[in-house]
C-alpha cells in the first residue's frame, strides 16, 4: 500500500513521494538558471574588476546569442503567419534574455574546460614527479 502525500494523492514512489515534490523540483529549478546567474556573475565580476574588455566581449556574446535565437525563432514561425501578415514587435528586447542565456551556457563550458584543463595539468605533472627516473 502507497504513502499518501500532503496533497491526498497515492504516490507513484509511495513512501519517496518528498525526494520528487521538493528535492527534485529544487534541483531541477537551480540547474535551469544556472546559466542566466553564470552569465551576471560573469558580467558582474568582469565590471567589478574594472575587466571592460571581458565585461563588453560578455554583452556582445549575449546581443549576438539574441541575435541567433530571433533568427531560429523568426525562421520557425515564419509558417505560422498567413501571407501579407506582419509580426508583433512588443517586446522584442526580451531575445536578449534568451542571448544571456546561451552565453551563460558558453561562459560554463568554458569554465569546465579551464577547470578540465588544468586538473589534467596537475595530474600529468604529478604522475610525472612520481615516476621513477
Amino acid at each position: 500500500m502507497g504513502m499518501m502525500n500532503p496533497k491526498g494523492e497515492l504516490h507513484r514512489w509511495d513512501m519517496w513521494w518528498w525526494v520528487e515534490e521538493w528535492m527534485l523540483g529544487g534541483l531541477v529549478m537551480v540547474l535551469v538558471s544556472l546559466p542566466a546567474l553564470a552569465f551576471g556573475a560573469e558580467l558582474a565580476l568582469a565590471l567589478w574588476r574594472k575587466q571592460w574588455a571581458k565585461a563588453g566581449g560578455c554583452v556582445l556574446l549575449s546581443v549576438l546569442g539574441g541575435v541567433l535565437t530571433a533568427v531560429i525563432f523568426l525562421v520557425s514561425n515564419r509558417s505560422d503567419l498567413f501571407p501579407n501578415t506582419p509580426y508583433a514587435m512588443d517586446g522584442w528586447y526580451l531575445v536578449w534574455l534568451a542571448g544571456a542565456y546561451l552565453a551563460g551556457i558558453v561562459s560554463l563550458l568554458l569554465g569546465i574546460g579551464r577547470w578540465w584543463k588544468a586538473r589534467m595539468r596537475t595530474a600529468r605533472l604529478r604522475s610525472a614527479n612520481l615516476a621513477p627516473a
